[in-house]
């Protein structure tokens, strides 16, 4: 079992994973973590932002056979999960769907803010935490986001609501998750969008005549509000394929990051690794320097 290895917090790495929500109900230990925790903590992060957590199981039905609104979330998954991974770890509601988001961190960062995103438009709902540390000159805002999957469009809805939420506590965000949608350095890496599976095509290229053209909204979204994406800053840079490597179904690289202006100088490395099968995403590590006291 790998575990976590100590840490210097001047520089800090957060790894996003949707884990693949299986299908089968909660049953005495449910599901086994060890592969998922060892596969996390080999990369040692201090933040992980993770989506598809099952926090419904014990939920009551509605007669439309979903969750009924407002019952309690089901923490027992999670729970499992921060204790295979040696870390702590709160998990959202989800307002209209059975998965989760979620933010596990290291003890040593105290939780300062915890906001849950569960309003409409949000689908999933997302997740919001906002973390301090003695040796930080601010304290750090990070959100576990995954968007809505048949829209496009809708998901740059869901974006716009983050906003707000997002940059209100610190100057220094990341938002990180599954984003559901094309972003440019897919047509950079040359993705035929006409291929794409019918599900995705039909959710994340304009439905209109014509070359099958990407919804890149939610791109634009992004860059309205000040918005950096780390992986494709470094890869203006230094044109490493590594960096902007597809992450989910279809060839595109719906796994990734955005973060405040002000944290763009300390990024260190953002680029996929290897998911070894455990779910249909690969995870998405980030590095940053943070300004210190």
């Amino acid at each position: 079992m790998t575990t976590l290895s100590p840490v210097s917090f001047d520089t800090i790495t957060v790894l996003t994973f949707n884990v693949c929500k299986q299908d089968e109900p909660l049953k005495g230990s449910g599901r086994d973590w060890g592969p998922i925790a060892d596969l996390i903590t080999s990369h040692n992060p201090d933040v992980v932002l993770l989506q598809e957590l099952d926090g419904t199981t014990a939920k009551p039905a509605a007669p439309n056979g979903r969750p009924v609104p407002g019952a309690a979330v089901d923490r027992r998954q999670a729970e499992r999960l921060g204790q295979a991974l040696g870390m702590k770890i709160s998990i959202a509601d989800a307002p209209d769907s059975t998965v989760h988001t979620a933010i596990a961190w290291r003890s040593e960062l105290t939780l300062v803010h915890w906001t849950e995103l569960v309003e409409p438009p949000n689908h999933h709902g997302q997740s919001l935490a906002v973390f301090d540390h003695p040796t930080w000159a601010h304290p750090l805002t990070v959100a576990s986001v995954h968007f809505y999957p048949r829209s496009a469009h809708r998901a740059a809805e869901e974006c716009r609501a983050l906003i707000e939420p997002l940059l209100k506590h610190s100057p220094l965000a990341v938002v990180g998750g599954d984003f559901n949608t094309a972003t440019a350095t897919d047509l950079d890496r040359g993705v035929d969008f006409a291929t794409l599976p019918a599900h995705n095509r039909s959710a994340r290229v304009e439905a209109r005549p014509g070359p099958a053209t990407p919804v890149l909204e939610l791109d634009h979204v992004v860059r309205l509000a000040g918005l950096v994406d780390p992986a494709a800053y470094l890869y203006t840079q230094t044109q490493e394929p590594r960096l902007i490597e597809a992450t989910g179904r279809g060839g595109l690289r719906v796994d990734r990051y955005a973060l405040t202006s002000d944290l763009v100088e300390g990024v260190v490395d953002c680029h996929p690794v290897d998911g070894q099968g455990l779910s249909d995403h690969v995870p998405v590590l980030l590095t940053l320097a943070l300004p210190t006291t």
